[in-house]
């Protein structure tokens, strides 16, 4: 014979607790993430192709974008060359990423020198 319980004597039963439904919200979560950082990818392109070095300021390489997590700053280092020097001037190139807020970015130089503007 199946005995009924009262709510009283029964287990509240939360689907939080079940492991299956954890590792669907994981795989969910990790979705989510590679999408923002996809985005974010594209969009970090977009704002370093538009940005302006310098008058007589030719980028000649970069290296590819670093990132931390949860992916609000974006880095990557720009040797570039100007129409006076002949050796290339390597800058950290960074974005921020803010929340709602259009993204910052600058490059600066080892001696702290911001060299162009955004577009």
């Amino acid at each position: 014979m199946n005995a009924i319980q009262s709510p009283t004597q029964s287990h509240a039963l939360c689907a939080c607790d079940d492991p299956a439904f954890k590792a669907q919200i994981a795989g969910l979560q990790a979705m989510t993430a590679t999408l923002n950082n996809s985005a974010r990818h594209c969009e970090a392109d977009s704002i370093y192709q538009n940005y302006c070095f310098g008058d007589g300021v030719q980028v000649a390489d970069q290296d590819g974008w670093e990132y931390t997590t949860p992916g609000d700053v974006w880095t990557r280092k720009v040797y570039v060359e100007t129409e006076d020097s002949e050796a290339s001037q390597k800058l950290n190139f960074t974005i921020r990423f803010g929340t709602g807020d259009a993204p910052e970015a600058y490059a600066i130089d080892s001696k702290g020198n911001i060299w162009g503007t955004q577009e």
